[in-house]
């Protein structure tokens, strides 16, 4: 799943359901984001390990988008190995007339890129920022 799980036309399928980065070790979020009409959906997972690929990846008609983004790369406060542990991608296919025509990257002056990379950012800053990113398994006491 690590290496192989954002390529495209490639799946991982366990008993007939097909394995996503919510299957990972860790704690999952799925949120739904419009803009201006426009529908995104974000899904990512706190690992409890640093990870090499993190970073939300960018996935528009099924297709993955450049690299994985850290959007939390700029933020002074969380610590470096938190940043390192997010894994996910930002599904919108309504991001297709602002990618470049081999897939490569999305037009730097996309407002609605730059409106859901800002919305993905609060997202995942909060979620981090509530304690909601404890390994599903482990119980934490004081």
């Amino acid at each position: 799943m690590w290496d192989y799980g954002r390529e495209n036309d490639f799946g991982i399928w366990i008993n007939g359901e097909k394995l996503g980065i919510e299957d990972l070790e860790g704690k999952s979020h799925e949120r739904i984001i419009d803009v201006d009409g426009k529908r995104a959906v974000l899904k990512y997972t706190v690992t409890p390990k640093p990870i090499k690929q993190s970073g939300i990846v960018l996935r528009v008609k099924n297709k993955i988008i450049g690299r994985p983004i850290n959007v939390l790369s700029n933020d002074e406060i969380i610590p470096k190995k938190l940043k390192s542990r997010i894994i996910g991608e930002l599904i919108c296919d309504d991001l297709d007339e602002h990618v470049t025509a081999d897939y490569g990257a999305v037009s730097e002056n996309s407002k609605l890129f730059n409106s859901l990379i800002n919305t993905t950012t609060k997202e995942i800053k909060q979620s981090v920022d509530t304690g909601q990113t404890h390994h599903k398994f482990k119980t934490f006491k004081r």
